[in-house]
């Protein structure tokens, strides 16, 4: 927490401190109507498509209102 403030954070949150569970997925319309899945960071562990379906891991999720 510190060090998000001391970075200028006024607000944040610490992702899984067990780096082979974080994940960041952002979703965006493709050209086809699909969507399109991209990572945070290429070498985050896990299918994009995890977010999608039900799972025994908790997540959360934002949406953008237009």
């Amino acid at each position: 927490a510190n060090a998000l403030a001391s970075g200028g954070a006024s607000r944040a949150m610490q992702l899984d401190i067990n780096s082979w569970w974080v994940r960041f997925v952002t979703y965006a319309p493709g050209a086809s109507g699909h969507l399109v899945a991209q990572k945070l960071l290429a070498d985050m562990v896990g299918d994009t498509r995890q977010f999608l379906a039900p799972d025994t891991r908790d997540f959360f999720y934002l949406t953008a209102r237009a």
